[in-house]
């Protein structure tokens, strides 16, 4: 709150006695203080009940310039929530500090006193990433949401915070599509299906909704999975209530429990009253009923999509199961959600946000059912708009070929959300065997001839990493599947052919080269070094900065001591931003020089480096995505456990650091001793122990070739385990 006055003490020199103004009725978690010389640059807004609003932003005086893209954006954000609500921010005042030094991509929504890390508030003036300005954006509107989700109004208890945080994530992309369409923020859209569906695995993911009690147990809920999911759910919910019921049930919660604690149920139950009113929802649903199979089970369903001999669709979910992991093998519990079925065809292909509304429902009691399809069996049927629903699709085998020949004749008639849903999907589908490579062969072929949007090109681009990756993890040698990746990265991969080299002094030079490519790794070098002699032309120049990690990965991969030691030098500058020093660190784990790996691991322990712990969070995360340094970041990371547990001072990192190293090991030996470490640093936790390595013990995968598989998971659930149940505690680290 701001001050109501100062007045300097009688008996203590140089002491002032300050009074604030009386807080509004308040959770005490949401209380802070900051005391630093740090000053601000300050700006305002009219809320929309008339009061001008101060909003102060801090940092260090000399990066002031920095402050720039949060000064223009936070004004806006402000406004944008608070014309959405219908619901005024309720303090005179907000304050958003960059703390020097705290965590990277860190932030705390304080009342009125936002507390951040200098990556989240502070952005170089010259910086033309998109994504990195993504990123950005969303990060302060994730923290100025807060402001009514969590604080105006409290979760009653910390079971429900995936409630505040799914809200939360939700209107980043609500809120920066509508002020910065240009920012692109439906790529994190994507992200974050992918990170949910991808964890979210029957009988490993654990509910959204679970009862916690201890301070480990309830700091879990803060992960990046819960953050993931439950925005997708909240995202899947307001297109099958629709705009205007979504919109009208938040302002009616504001209105009803501001300055109060109030759950998930209250929110459902105000929704279900507006969708109703608004005809999206019959009177026979309830909204809180359709919830509970979504946030009180693990998982998410397939939707198989077949057409029978009568021209109807046949819809059926069945819960998607990864026939890799071994204990869902013989999982046999009967589970099923209430589903929105949207969907439209390429007769009269929609996507609009009213298209979004379900056509029908599969519930729990009726799991399938047939609609009228389309009077052209030949055309393309898709279902789920615009990635509104959370769940997979797979359609019959002339479904998935209809759909690739629609991208290769005209891809943009298919949104971008949904080009990326059905890459996601039909890769997926492979990799668990439920369909076969060539499907996903056919469905990509597009990709060799027209794709605007890269998000939708990265999605294939990581599928087809992971088939590569598990063919070299488990030994696979298919010449078959082998061929129809090399297929595929021509799709997928523009190609290095002379025209775009021929533009290479222009700025066209495509980055992303093939192994074997010589003249393009050389060009790249050529590109790398004119850089750090400052010879490059200004389109050359402009090049280096769009595309910073790629250039520099490829330096740094193939390059010599020179390259090398300009980019460790670097990364020792004192005026670069953390941010800055995340795309050098992780280009530099690009390296497949022994040498400079262990130089690069070792930097944690020289006194004049004074490395953060989220710099070696980084290193450490980038040489574990590196096959050429896995092993070594492993092995570093169990000879040094000590240390770095001092050093980062954090169960949470240390448990997540471990499992980032550790789970693409293929090495039986290796992962046995990681076993070891855990049960030796986590001894309290035996029985959990014991619990684990019977239940993995049951499967019928036990002593196979997946062993190695096994392990990698009882390691992940140890350490889950070891957080989640209390058993670290906060005192030993703080």
């Amino acid at each position: 709150m701001p001050s109501n006055s100062s007045t300097s003490l009688k008996t203590v020199d140089d002491w002032v006695w300050t009074t604030f103004e009386k807080t509004p009725v308040m959770s005490t978690y949401l209380l802070a203080c900051v005391i630093s010389e740090l000053e601000y640059l300050e700006t305002s807004y009219l809320s929309i009940n008339g009061r001008n609003i101060t909003i102060r932003l801090w940092t260090e005086k000399q990066k002031f310039s920095q402050l720039d893209l949060a000064y223009r954006l936070v004004p806006t954000i402000m406004k944008t929530l608070e014309d959405y609500f219908g619901i005024p921010y309720t303090l005179p005042k907000l304050d958003m500090v960059s703390l020097p030094g705290y965590d990277l991509a860190r932030a705390m929504e304080n009342w009125g006193l936002i507390v951040q890390s200098e990556s989240t508030l502070l952005q170089e003036s010259d910086a033309n990433d998109p994504m990195e300005k993504a990123i950005f954006a969303i990060t302060i509107v994730h923290e100025i949401a807060h402001q009514w989700f969590g604080n105006l109004v409290t979760s009653r208890w910390w079971s429900d915070i995936w409630f505040n945080e799914g809200l939360a994530t939700l209107f980043e992309n609500i809120v920066l599509n509508e002020i910065a369409p240009e920012l692109g923020v439906d790529v994190i859209t994507v992200l974050f299906f992918q990170q949910a569906l991808f964890h979210d695995t029957l009988n490993i993911s654990i509910p959204l909704n679970y009862p916690v009690e201890l301070l480990p147990t309830i700091e879990h809920k803060f992960d990046g999975f819960a953050y993931a999911k439950a925005s997708v759910i909240f995202r899947m919910v307001k297109s099958f209530v629709g705009d205007e019921a979504f919109k009208n049930g938040l302002h009616r919660y504001f209105n009803q429990f501001q300055f109060k604690a109030a759950n998930s149920t209250d929110f459902w139950a105000i929704l279900t009253q507006e969708s109703r009113r608004a005809c999206t929802l019959s009177p026979r649903k309830h909204v809180g009923r359709i919830m509970k199979t979504w946030t009180e089970q693990s998982g998410y369903p397939l939707i198989q999509v077949d057409r029978n001999p009568n021209g109807t669709i046949q819809l059926t979910q069945t819960p998607f199961i990864d026939s890799s992991n071994p204990l869902t093998d013989n999982f046999t519990e009967t589970v099923a959600w209430w589903v929105p079925i949207s969907m439209t065809n390429g007769a009269d292909p929609k996507f609009s946000l009213d298209d979004r509304i379900p056509v029908v429902w599969l519930t729990p009691k009726v799991p399938s059912v047939a609609i009228k399809g389309p009077d052209d069996t030949n055309v393309w049927i898709l279902v789920n708009l615009q990635y509104s629903g959370y769940y997979r699709v797979n359609y019959d085998r002339l479904g998935w070929e209809l759909l690739s020949e629609q991208l290769i004749r005209n891809h943009t008639v298919i949104p971008p959300l949904n080009r990326a849903q059905l890459i996601d999907d039909v890769f997926t589908l492979c990799h668990v065997k439920t369909l076969p490579y060539e499907v996903s062969v056919r469905l990509v072929e597009y990709l060799g001839r027209a794709e605007e949007e890269n998000f939708v090109r990265s999605v294939a681009v990581g599928h087809v990493g992971r088939i590569k990756q598990m063919m070299a993890l488990q030994g696979i040698h298919d010449e078959k599947l082998d061929a129809m990746v090399k297929v595929m990265m021509t799709y997928i991969v523009p190609t290095q052919n002379t025209e775009s080299r021929n533009h290479y002094n222009s700025g066209q030079l495509d980055v992303h080269c093939h192994n074997d490519d010589k003249l393009c790794v050389d060009r790249i070098l050529d590109l790398f070094r004119g850089y750090i002699n400052d010879t490059v032309t200004p389109a050359q120049s402009s090049l280096t900065k769009k595309h910073f990690e790629d250039i520099w990965c490829t330096a740094l991969r193939y390059g010599g001591p020179l390259e090398w030691s300009y980019a460790w030098n670097s990364s020792r500058d004192s005026s670069a931003t953390l941010s800055k020093k995340r795309k050098i660190f992780k280009a530099m784990a690009c390296t497949t020089d022994t040498s400079r790996i262990k130089q690069l691991l070792s930097r944690v322990f020289l006194p004049k480096i004074n490395q953060e712990p989220i710099e070696t969070s980084i290193i450490l995360n980038s040489l574990a995505e590196n096959p050429s340094a896995r092993l070594l970041a492993m092995k570093f990371v169990m000879l040094n456990w000590a240390f770095l547990n001092k050093h980062f001072r954090n169960p949470p990192r240390m448990r997540d650091l471990l499992v980032a190293v550790t789970r693409r090991s293929s090495s039986l030996n290796e992962l046995e001793k990681v076993c070891s470490l855990v049960i030796k640093h986590y001894k309290h936790v035996m029985i959990l122990i014991l619990v684990a390595w019977h239940k993995i013990r049951s499967t019928n995968f036990w002593k196979t070739k997946r062993t190695s598989w096994v392990l990698q998971l009882l390691i992940s659930l140890l350490l889950q385990s070891a957080v989640t149940y209390g058993i670290l505690s906060y005192r030993r680290y703080t």
